[in-house]
């Protein structure tokens, strides 16, 4: 069995690429973190503005390594090289980001069609802003969840 998935790299180990993917979860976390607080509490903004900024940093430095795969030995595409094995690995990763997002979708949009009409709830959406910034969160982690699912689920290399 290979264990390599990227012909030029090696693949990394299973611990480097698990942190590097809880690093870009917590990032995005703390985001949404956040924007809780902005939503239910009376946080000043100064707070909310530097708890999304060290989120976004956070995010970016877990997310930087997952946006070019091959440094972690990790495919960046189909490549002619892959078996037939690396080749299902991809797909199903692929397929496991496209039900995670749709579902995130779909939850989403509940949340903030059941939120508008309901203005009393602290938990609900309070603006426009708030559901643009978590849907905006949303569609910068769709290009790399492929790439984090395939290096979450890798075995470790021999």
């Amino acid at each position: 069995m290979k264990t390599t998935l990227s012909p030029h790299q090696p693949l990394a180990s299973l611990a480097r690429r698990r942190t590097i993917v809880m690093i870009a979860v917590a990032g995005y976390l703390l985001v949404l973190f956040a924007l809780l607080l902005f939503m239910t509490t009376r946080v000043s903004h100064d707070v909310i503005v530097t708890l999304v900024a060290i989120g976004v940093l956070i995010s970016l430095v877990g997310a930087l390594p997952l946006w070019r795969p091959s440094r972690l030995g990790l495919p960046e595409g189909r490549d002619a090289t892959m078996d037939e094995r690396q080749w299902q690995r991809l797909s199903q990763a692929h397929v496991s980001a496209y039900r995670l997002v749709g579902g995130a979708l779909v939850l989403s949009g509940a949340y903030f069609v059941l939120g508008f009409p309901l203005p009393t709830s602290h938990l609900l959406p309070s603006s426009h802003v708030v559901g643009n910034l978590v849907f905006s969160a949303l569609m910068l982690i769709i290009p790399i969840l492929p790439t984090a699912i395939l290096a979450w689920n890798e075995p470790e290399p021999d």
